[in-house]
Order: C-alpha cells, then structure tokens, then sequence
C-alpha cells in the first residue's frame, strides 16, 4: 500500500501535465476501463486489455508487445512495437471505488510512436459501440435492407456482418430469403 502523501503528489505531478489524466474514482470497472479508452481514442492512441481480474485491470496501446516472427516463406509485418504505455486500474475495497493505480508520466509521452492519424482503418475503432449494435438490430427487426442500413448516417462502420448475424439469431435456422418470398401455399 502506498504513502498517502505519494499518491498526493502523483495526482498533483499528473494534473499539471496537459490535463491528460486526473485520478479520478470509477464506480466499477466498465467505467475506468471505458474511460481509459475514449481518452486514448481522443488523443488518436487505441487503448485495449491486456488483462483483467476481479479486483485488477491491465490496460495498454494497442501497439504493446514484440511481434513474434516465424520462419516462414512469406514475410509478415505487425502493429507491435514495443509501445511501454499501460494503465492499471484497481479497486479500492474500502470506497469500493475503482482508482487508477499506475500511469506514465504523461499520456501522449508514454508512447514510443506518434497517433495514428486515420482510425478509420484501425479494427478497434471500427467495432460498433453498443449504442449503433442495438441500432442494426432494432433496424433489422423493421426488416429494412442491409444496404439502407448501411446508408444511415449514424453509422460509419462495417455492419453487414452484424446485420446478418442479428437476423440469423432472430430467425433462428430458418433463412431470411424463404421468409421473404411470398406463400404459394
């Protein structure tokens, strides 16, 4: 357990860098972690999990990690370059609060490479939040076309294959196209 007066000066030390971090308490671990990551995501860096336990949470750039090369014919490159950012998050027993326990210095200094300037392309940003799932799925519960769900301005991201999926869970292991043709019956 740390000093108290060494967590004071830690929240004073990150409040005086560019705002980027104020040590906040979280009421569970959905919030810290959610937290973390539109604050990564504003400052254009892509913060995922690394690893997670009842009372822990290890979160990093995406870009954490060597990539392992095999010796194979083809020759294969990666995101991974040895990025040292990590946050950890831990709960406080005594509030029951969620705190963030480490952090460097500064969060766009913690990096060893720049943010990334299109996150269009990134896989993390292009998953749908789950405001636009419940959105395809209450749009394919109307039964409105994939492509016209594709055309709806609130959402920018890959949905074909959500589209299908929801339907496919909806109808179970009938096929979509057998209930859209008309009875002959």
């Amino acid at each position: 357990m740390r000093h108290p007066l060494t967590l004071k000066f830690r929240t004073k030390l990150i409040r005086y860098e560019r705002n980027i971090f104020l040590l906040n308490d979280f009421l569970s671990h959905d919030d810290l972690e959610s937290w973390v990551k539109r604050r990564g995501l504003a400052n254009g860096y892509i913060v995922v999990t690394k690893r997670s336990k009842d009372n822990r949470v290890w979160l990093q750039c995406c870009c954490s990690g060597e990539h392992e090369s095999k010796a194979t014919v083809r020759k294969t490159g990666s995101k991974k370059c040895a990025c040292p950012f990590m946050v950890i998050g831990c709960l406080d027993r005594g509030c029951m609060s969620w705190r963030i326990d480490y952090l460097n210095k500064n969060f766009n200094e913690a990096h060893n490479h720049g943010p990334a300037e299109h996150l269009e392309g990134h896989a993390y940003a292009r998953r749908l939040t789950p405001n636009e799932f419940r959105l395809v799925q209450v749009l394919t519960d109307q039964d409105i076309q994939p492509h016209t769900i594709w055309n709806n301005r609130t959402l920018r991201t890959y949905v074909f294959r959500k589209t299908y999926t929801t339907l496919a869970k909806r109808l179970g292991p009938r096929s979509s196209r057998k209930n859209r043709l008309p009875c002959s019956d």
